[in-house]
């Protein structure tokens, strides 16, 4: 009586309960059921608070706990206690060394990626997939954001692109209706798929094998085989292809349709490609069909209904050789069929390439032979031939695998064969084994307005801390470091005066500022600076701080070179698809040093206000946030950035995406923020650090002409020369400019405007409206340079010389030209 349990000694198990197998359930799943299981045979509670020297008395509910627990979880556990025993801790210790083995918690941003990752595979239902979305979700502690995360990620991990649209077009769409509409999707698309085999003649995958052709006397002895055939049996064989009434003809040799040939209309009808009369081009009796051997096609298709009657027949006759889809002829030509041999289930197996097949398939020789160990399911197609209907003996899931690529889950169908027929490889697995074999046959699409939103949104939801308006958390892992020079005294200025109108925007601002935890009030500063609030294209304001007497004078400026436009577009040759990604804030993003805080002070009507990020206005800012800028996207190709604008460029649609994902990576990791609403996604045209950038070049962008060619006439000799320098950024573009400026640029003070200058202020402005298209720059392509000169000045073009139908053509790359001194004027 000395070992009996305290509490065991009225406990009788009612209800019995299975050890714990891994293999069969979770950890946390099995747990549940056994607090079930004590509270169903009232086994006693351990207690609450058990003092340290009575932990390891016996008691009932860990008992039965280490009992049922197994060997193979026992064994790990009674190592995870030593040098104690199991049976001297508690419940609550021994269950948490068995989570941590089999269900290990792992990091919240590993957890979170695997979570974002997690699409719905092939084969699998709506259900499976969510709970799978359930799972991955409880380990990612999303808290209150748990519902919306798993909405999100329904609507972009779904396979279904037209469910992914009505999702989308749901104006409060919410986590339980999203789960219901998916799993309604499926419960449709099963009963659609039921009601299509029952219905299988309105829509059938065929493989049919041509007979040999035969000689016109052959016909005409079936024809006398078939002359009791009633004409009431013809009529209903034409009207259903399937019931297998169809062959008790064979395909007329007049008109190569299936009816009794004696009544064939085509009698009197004139081939259109002999000239001979009684059958039509394609019928076996037309003599240039009689020296092509008769060949067999095997075929894999989606074939619509035979026609009901001869009219339609005639009708697809007439119709473009294009709506014919042959999907391949085995035949003896200079082109041989294309086979590969790849890994199925881990036998070799050789395949015909077929990209007209919709569906890849085996004979029933073949699968006997390699995969009978796969059991057949129903599978919910027909196949044809023009003898009648194909045994199907089913389908089987396997794995396949070839070079680098493998896959599994692939639908296999496998049929009766009543001669040799080739292993097919049809599209769905040329879709997962070769991928981007479509580009090879396809032609570039605009992506339409869906498409690119809907990767905006997948971009949202995967990078949340990047998209999200409200993060006001600063750049990690960079700060900005202002290094004063030596022997520097403190400068305190006061605050500008503002004017009424601007008093409440930049209370506003300051505002907005503080709660962003940007800015902070201090009382007292020995440095401060005035601030100055900028107008903004959007029309909005910009809150920035004049330390051109203060701060700047006392600082050593970040020597950190911005990248130059001309740089910029020399790296871009091929590129056809282009985003561009604008940084919200820009500086603002970048925290200051500690040390740096004190001299970014700014003074304002409200009083004094220290800046924790970097500020617009001090001099050492552009440099110092494109230096960091730069660190953060390092490594990345295709890539450029200038300050807060980063162009993302790619010869495809594919590689832009891929690089623009890659960045967005980046920017998420180091807390970097875009605005959306400044964005440009996957365009072929994009307007970049005023240029319009395409594949076929670059050109000035139309609204950054608009200031330039609305100037007026300028009336004193600075405004002459300010008017010249609105040209100096597109001098690239301009051809001669300096020989068309030279009136302008000769003129004297004070002003005299003569009929030479008025036409150079014309010309300077029409040269700027008609500049074409620059080419980019490919350091593959040969360069040639033209030069020109007069005794005014020197001209330049740098071209690519490019193939255009056959003649060499000489695209502009770059124009250059500058005006000579006197003294260079009289050089020999």
């Amino acid at each position: 009586m000395g070992d009996a349990l305290p509490g065991a000694e009225n406990l009788r198990i009612i209800f019995p309960l299975r050890t714990f197998d891994p293999d069969e359930i979770s950890w946390s799943g099995w747990y549940q059921l056994f607090t079930e299981f004590c509270r169903l045979n009232r086994v006693p509670a351990e207690p609450a608070a058990v003092p340290p020297a009575l932990v390891g008395a016996h008691n009932a509910r860990r008992s039965a706990f280490i009992h049922h627990i197994g060997p193979r979880a026992f064994e790990h556990l009674r190592i995870s206690c030593l040098p104690l025993e199991p049976s001297t801790q508690s419940i609550a210790t021994l269950a948490a060394f068995l989570k941590a083995k089999y269900e290990p918690q792992g990091l919240h941003t590993v957890n979170r990626v695997h979570f974002h990752q997690r699409c719905q595979k092939q084969g699998e239902t709506a259900h499976d997939f969510i709970s799978a979305l359930q799972v991955l979700a409880a380990k990612c502690n999303f808290g209150n954001n748990l519902f919306d995360t798993l909405r999100d990620r329904i609507v972009t991990g779904i396979r279904s692109n037209e469910l992914r649209m009505r999702m989308l077009s749901e104006n409060n769409l919410t986590y339980v209706l999203a789960r219901n509409m998916a799993i309604q999707d499926d419960i449709l698309r099963e009963q659609t798929r039921t009601l299509a085999q029952v219905q299988s003649n309105q829509h059938v995958n065929f493989v049919s094998k041509k007979p040999k052709k035969q000689s016109h006397a052959g016909h005409q002895s079936h024809q006398q085989k078939q002359s009791n055939a009633s004409h009431q049996s013809n009529q209903h064989a034409s009207k259903s292809s399937s019931s297998g009434s169809d062959s008790k003809w064979n395909p007329c040799f007049r008109c190569t349709r299936r009816h009794d040939g004696r009544n064939c209309p085509a009698i009197n009808w004139t081939c259109h490609s002999c000239g001979g009369k009684g059958h039509i081009s394609r019928a076996s009796s037309c003599p240039k069909n009689r020296n092509k051997r008769s060949t067999p096609v095997n075929e894999v298709s989606s074939k619509p209904p035979e026609p009901k009657s001869l009219e339609e027949e005639v009708a697809n006759l007439i119709k473009c050789s294009q709506d014919v889809r042959v999907i391949f002829i085995n035949e003896v030509s200079q082109s041989p069929p294309l086979l590969v041999s790849m890994s199925v289930n881990g036998k070799e197996l050789e395949m015909e390439v077929d990209t007209g097949a919709g569906v890849s398939l085996v004979s029933v020789t073949v699968y006997q032979n390699l995969f009978s160990s796969v059991p057949l399911s129903p599978a919910p197609v027909v196949l044809r031939s023009v003898t009648g209907v194909i045994k199907v003996f089913g389908q089987i899931e396997v794995s396949a695998s070839i070079a680098n690529q493998s896959c599994s889950n692939l639908t296999l169908y496998v049929c009766e064969a009543v001669s040799p027929v080739r292993s097919l490889l049809g599209r769905p697995w040329l879709d997962v084994l070769f991928k981007g074999w479509r580009n090879f046959f396809s032609i570039p699409v605009h992506h339409t307005l869906f498409s690119v939103q809907e990767r905006v949104s997948q971009f949202a939801n995967m990078f949340p801390n990047v998209f999200d308006v409200n993060n006001d958390a600063p750049i990690s892992q960079f700060k900005a470091s202002l290094i004063l020079k030596d022997g520097v005294q403190d400068k305190f200025a006061a605050a500008y005066s503002l004017p009424y109108s601007l008093i409440d925007v930049v209370g506003d601002l300051i505002d907005k500022l503080v709660k962003s935890h940007k800015v902070f009030s201090v009382e007292y500063s020995t440095n401060a600076s005035p601030c100055v609030p900028i107008k903004k294209k959007s029309g909005g304001y910009r809150l920035c701080v004049d330390f051109k007497r203060t701060l700047n004078t006392q600082l050593h400026v970040n020597q950190y070179p911005l990248p130059k436009i001309d740089d910029i577009f020399a790296s871009i040759p091929n590129a056809a698809c282009f985003s561009v990604i604008d940084l919200s804030d820009a500086y603002l993003q970048l925290e200051l040093d500690e040390a740096s805080k004190p001299y970014g002070t700014a003074n304002t009507h409200k009083g004094l206000f220290r800046y924790n990020r970097l500020i617009y206005g001090i001099s050492s800012a552009p440099s110092i946030f494109q230096q960091t800028i730069d660190n953060i996207l390092k490594g990345v190709p295709g890539v450029k950035s200038y300050l807060d604008d980063i162009l993302v460029f790619g010869d495809s649609f594919d590689q832009c995406y891929g690089r623009t994902l890659s960045v967005l990576r980046k920017l998420s990791r180091f807390n970097v923020k875009v605005n959306v609403s400044k964005c440009e996604w996957f365009v072929d045209k994009v307007e970049y650090l005023g240029n319009i950038l395409s594949k076929e070049g670059r050109k000035p962008s139309p609204a950054k002409l608009e200031a330039v060619l609305k100037a007026r006439k300028p009336t004193t000799k600075s405004q002459v020369s300010t008017y010249l320098g609105l040209f100096s950024y597109y001098l690239p573009f301009l051809p001669n400019f300096s020989a068309v400026s030279k009136p302008l640029r000769e003129m004297s003070d004070p002003l005299v405007w003569t009929p030479a200058a008025n036409a150079a202020f014309d010309n300077c402005k029409k040269l700027l409206a008609s500049s074409g298209v620059l080419m980019h720059y490919n350091p593959d392509l040969p360069i040639v340079v033209i030069c020109d000169a007069s005794p005014d000045g020197l001209g330049a073009i740098l071209c690519h010389e490019i193939v255009v139908n056959g003649r060499v053509v000489e695209c502009p790359i770059f124009f250059a030209s500058c005006a000579l001194t006197p003294t260079q004027q009289n050089y020999s």
